[in-house]
This record gives C-alpha cells, sequence and structure tokens, in this order.
C-alpha cells in the first residue's frame, strides 16, 4: 500500500512538473530567443526518451536557467551558477540507480538476509529521492523567482 501511494505521488508530482518545465522554457525563448537550443516541446519530450532522459532534461534545464538571468546594464550575461541543478539532478539519477540496483537485489534475493539488504539500498534509495525532491522545490523556486523578476522588472533588474 505504501509503495502505491508513493508511486501516485511521484506520478502526480512528475505531471505537474513537467508541465511547470514546459512553462518556463517557453518563457526562456520570451526572455532569450538565442539560448535554448531545444523546443518548447523537448521539455516535456525529453523526459519520456529512454537514455536520453538521464541528460537531456539537466540540458534544458541548464539553458532555462542561463536564459533566466538577468543582463548586466552593459547587456553582457551575468553569470549564474549552475551547482543546483547540477546538485538536484545528481541525488535524481542515484536515486534512479541505486533503486533499480536495490530491486535487483529484492527481486534475487534468497534468505532473509539478503533481502534485508536489498530493504536497506531501497531506504536509500528513497532518502535519495527525498533529497532530490527538496533540491528540485529549491531548483523551481528560484528559477521562478528569476523568470518573474525578469518579466516585472525588465532584463537588468538588480540581482
Amino acid at each position: 500500500m505504501a509503495g502505491n501511494l508513493q508511486l501516485l505521488g511521484t506520478v502526480a508530482t512528475a505531471v505537474v512538473f513537467i508541465v511547470w518545465c514546459h512553462r518556463v522554457r517557453t518563457n526562456a525563448d520570451v526572455f532569450a530567443q538565442d539560448v535554448c537550443t531545444r523546443s518548447p516541446g523537448w521539455a516535456i519530450g525529453a523526459w519520456f526518451i529512454p537514455v536520453g532522459n538521464l541528460w537531456l532534461p539537466f540540458s534544458i534545464a541548464r539553458e532555462i536557467r542561463t536564459a533566466s538571468a538577468q543582463t548586466t546594464p552593459d547587456g553582457s550575461w551575468r553569470k549564474v551558477s549552475h551547482a543546483p541543478i547540477r546538485a538536484w539532478w545528481t541525488a535524481w539519477v542515484a536515486a534512479l540507480l541505486v533503486n533499480r540496483f536495490g530491486s535487483t537485489m529484492e527481486k534475487n534475493a534468497t534468505t532473509p538476509d539478503a533481502l534485508q539488504r536489498a530493504a536497506d539500498v531501497v531506504v536509500l534509495a528513497d532518502a535519495l529521492n527525498l533529497a532530490a525532491a527538496a533540491l528540485a522545490v529549491l531548483f523551481v523556486r528560484k528559477l521562478t523567482a528569476m523568470q518573474d523578476l525578469k518579466a516585472t522588472h525588465g532584463p537588468v533588474a538588480a540581482v
């Protein structure tokens, strides 16, 4: 039951997050048309490409963050740190890999000890998922604030 509730929560959150990704990607074209190399549709589709979903959404997120950055008064780009995106993405991919490893261990477990070790690995994956979720919330809040500032105050507002 807990696993089903977790799956339901994950799917609901993923839908909302992907819709948000499309929206901020569309906004990025308004702010800087030449920064993003993929169309807004890729902000949705990239998540569904096997293997490509391990780096394409990350690449798109970096471009969106760059396009959403304020410019300096002379028109040059302000440098924005991609550390928040890297931290979120690293935690998320690590959670996927550890979860896959734990699931494989669970399928192959033939003793109670082996089953316990598999459960421990799955708990680690859940902890990584929680960390990734917290980092994603920070990323969403910061990027939304960056886009709001740029939309309401123009490209050279004080940051």
